[in-house]
């Protein structure tokens, strides 16, 4: 019995334990917070499958549209950062792990063990980044992994988020390491349509109905004049009518009145 005990030990000991996806619960639409520079021209939305979408309409510094996701891990410990991306479009996109700057309190940021980049490609690609948390933060700091995006100019996807802490298998790069894997047989084309805030959709809903009443008005006043236009020419007909019959009454009225003859006695 004893034997068979530390058999099973052994056995379950050995057997792989599924990591913790410490992404499970993420929501891009309530925890990834977009930067971006004053004047730098984008679209953001986001769908029900758990990805954000971005159309970006010029390229120009990778900081200045960012999208940030807070997180924060365990100094020392050695992480797995993936991701799917969908690229329409041309440019590089760097990812990072560390923290943000805080100029009230005169933070400056931190690399945390994680900066690299990538370049985009046509078809779906997933990334995975392996990285080891370099630092301990400040208390007052806050630990973000970093997608800088303004490099990029097109329409870009991202998806399927997984975050697993791992073994410590071997020495890693103080900036991490990023590999393309295999990537996924199917994806969504094109994002859903964006969800509108309450301010958006009231102003939607003014703008129709406003469109809707300047069509009626329209509509109304086309109406008549069609009747206008139709009354003139009954009208014309009418009139054209009446000079007819004046026109033939005295020809008529001489052709049946008798001749008087006066005779002389």
């Amino acid at each position: 019995m004893k034997f068979k005990l530390i058999l099973l030990l052994v056995v379950f000991s050995l057997s792989p334990i599924q990591a913790e996806n410490l992404f499970q619960d993420l929501d891009p639409q309530r925890d990834m917070k977009v930067s971006i520079l004053k004047g730098f021209k984008y679209v953001k939305t986001f769908n029900d499958e758990g990805q954000i979408s971005f159309t970006i309409k010029q390229a120009s510094e990778a900081n200045n549209l960012r999208m940030t996701i807070a997180k924060e891990l365990q100094v020392g410990q050695t992480y797995h950062l993936s991701f799917t991306a969908i690229a329409k479009g041309q440019g590089q996109v760097s990812v990072g792990y560390g923290t943000e700057s805080i100029q009230s309190k005169k933070l400056k940021p931190q690399q945390l063990g994680l900066k690299r980049s990538f370049t985009t490609k046509k078809e779906p690609q997933s990334y995975k980044c392996t990285f080891k948390v370099s630092k301990k933060i400040d208390a007052q700091a806050k630990a973000v992994f970093d997608f800088s995006l303004g490099a990029f100019q097109g329409d870009l996807i991202f998806k399927d988020f997984k975050l697993v802490q791992v073994p410590n298998p071997r020495k890693i790069h103080g900036k991490g390491v990023i590999e393309q894997v295999k990537a996924p047989t199917s994806v969504p084309v094109q994002a859903k349509k964006p969800t509108l805030t309450k301010a958006e959709k009231v102003k939607a809903e003014r703008a129709a109905k406003f469109a809707k009443l300047k069509a009626e008005k329209a509509a109304k006043a086309a109406k008549r004049a069609e009747a206008a236009k139709a009354a003139e020419a009954a009208k014309r007909a009418e009139a054209a009518k009446s000079n007819e019959a004046e026109q033939a009454a005295p020809e008529k009225d001489e052709a049946i009145s008798p001749k008087k003859v006066f005779i002389n006695i």
